[in-house]
């Protein structure tokens, strides 16, 4: 790269198309149920933030995502931690 050149800006890659890996990595691999419930508490406030498709709310995320997402939580609701579990059901629901 020239130093004339502006910085290329590359976007980190989203799970699901509007998540942290980091969040995603808590949950599955993660053994600490404060650090499990901190991820999932993050993950709702996003959902309430995301549309499908054209829509006004903070961003958006494609139908294929969303499917992706939605498989995802309902993996989550038969979790050994009771919070997780209700918060992947409130997610579904």
């Amino acid at each position: 790269m020239l130093l004339d050149e502006p910085p290329v800006i590359t976007e980190l890659k989203k799970d699901f198309g509007f998540l942290d890996p980091a969040l995603v990595k808590a949950l599955n691999e993660n053994n600490f149920w404060s650090e499990r419930t901190k991820a999932m508490e993050q993950i709702e406030a996003l959902v309430g933030k995301i549309s499908i498709g054209n829509g006004g709310k903070d961003f958006e995320i494609s139908a294929d995502d969303a499917n992706d997402f939605l498989l995802f939580v309902v993996s989550l609701i038969p979790d050994i931690n009771f919070k997780i579990s209700l918060a992947s059901i409130k997610l579904v629901t």
